[in-house]
């Protein structure tokens, strides 16, 4: 095996570097194979792969990963990642993490998310700090959330600025980590004696979960949140709102919520997101004309009924005033002139949820012209669906 990684070039090495995966599973194949000759020598092929061959950097973080996880290869990988390789003055640690592409960078953050969990690799980790806490502010999705369970990971006590929680990005990432996480109370050791996660540690110390009484930092961090949900954009609210209801499985939090009157300022962005979703919805106007032309209204959502629900929508102007523009009009006017019995009622609703708002809409002058028009036609099925449109107008109250 060291001969065929030696080459470098040959296309068997990345093939082996692929096997590392399965081999880590079986320690008598390890400890047969991985000897400190073939180490010393994936260490350089690790190297040539960074600086030439990305196309196989993915395959790379993922065999050391698996090869950090195993204790008799650990501490070796650890001193090798902090060290420089030849003719550079940066870390082999800090050079895989200049890769700028998405997926590869995600694969170097999973090799480093299990490094920073090793406590003889902290200070190997701290040199590349400033570049995790740059990715957990710059990025979203999961390179940024990566960062961020890095940055835990690696979380000093008397360190207030390692996790930046004002940043925008941060407080994402920070509520997509949570959301994955179990925060119910527990003991430093599962019931297999593993350790518990440091970076859940970090996060229970951080907003006091398992606190008795919160810290004045502890509450001021919750207000922080709470700034956000009222006034931050769609996207810090909705982070807010995550961290904040996770949160919520704990007591002492709910607790603190409960006493600075978070559920109205649930209530209220709630309120403030449907509106302006309604606003912003390029297509809701047009399924809603469509659903009164196929008389959807007319059916009952559970104890709710469908006319309620286009009533509620009907009570934002800025939506009134949009379904003009997709012949609303129209819609009602050939209902009430076929004159059967649920097209007319549907109109006929449909008319009064508008004269609520508006007594002389737009659409009654035209309702009116249009049955004018069929009047004065010389058929008579045409002259009484004018003389039903009229008679809907009478009942409806419209002049």
């Amino acid at each position: 095996m060291s001969a065929i990684l030696a080459t470098h070039k040959h296309q068997d090495g990345p093939r082996v570097v692929a096997l590392l995966r399965p081999l880590t599973k079986h320690p008598i194949l390890r400890e047969r194979i991985l000897t400190q000759d073939v180490l010393e020598t994936l260490v350089q092929l690790l190297d040539t792969i960074v600086e030439k061959s990305k196309g196989s950097f993915g395959q790379a973080m993922d065999g050391l990963n698996c090869l950090l996880q195993c204790e008799d290869t650990r501490l070796t990988l650890v001193e090798k990642l902090g060290a420089n390789p030849p003719d550079s003055d940066q870390s082999r640690l800090s050079q895989i993490l200049e890769v700028d592409d998405s997926h590869l960078l995600i694969a170097a953050l999973r090799m480093v998310l299990t490094l920073a969990r090793i406590p003889e690799a902290r200070a190997v980790c701290s040199v590349v700090k400033p570049r995790i806490k740059k990715l957990a502010t710059k990025h979203e999705g999961l390179v940024g959330q990566l960062a961020v369970e890095i940055l835990l990971a690696l979380h000093e006590q008397n360190d207030r600025n390692q996790l930046n929680i004002h940043n925008t990005r941060v407080r994402v990432n920070l509520a997509s980590v949570l959301v994955r996480l179990n925060l119910e109370r527990h003991d430093p050791a599962d019931g297999e004696g593993r350790s518990v996660d440091p970076g859940q540690k970090i996060l229970r110390h951080l907003f006091g979960l398992d606190a008795t009484q919160l810290s004045d930092d502890q509450k001021r961090l919750i207000g922080e949140l709470k700034k956000a949900v009222e006034k931050g954009n769609a996207r810090e609210r909705t982070a807010a709102t995550m961290t904040l209801l996770k949160l919520c499985e704990t007591a002492i939090i709910r607790t603190q919520l409960c006493e600075i009157d978070m559920l109205d300022v649930f209530i209220s962005q709630l309120r403030r997101d449907m509106k302006e979703f309604l606003g912003d919805n390029e297509d809701l106007p047009k399924r809603i004309v469509g659903m009164l032309r196929l008389d959807y209204f007319d059916d009952a959502v559970g104890p709710v009924e469908g006319f309620q629900i286009f009533g509620d929508f009907m009570q934002h102007a800025d939506l009134r005033e949009k379904i003009e523009d997709y012949k609303i009009t129209e819609v009602l006017n050939t209902k009430l002139g076929k004159g059967k019995p649920k097209e007319i009622r549907t109109s006929l609703i449909c008319l009064d949820i508008f004269r609520s708002f508006d007594q002389n809409g737009p659409w009654t002058a035209e309702l009116v012209d249009r049955s004018l028009k069929r009047l004065s036609d010389q058929e008579w099925k045409t002259q009484k669906a004018g003389v039903a449109i009229l008679s809907a107008l009478a009942q409806t109250g419209m002049e």
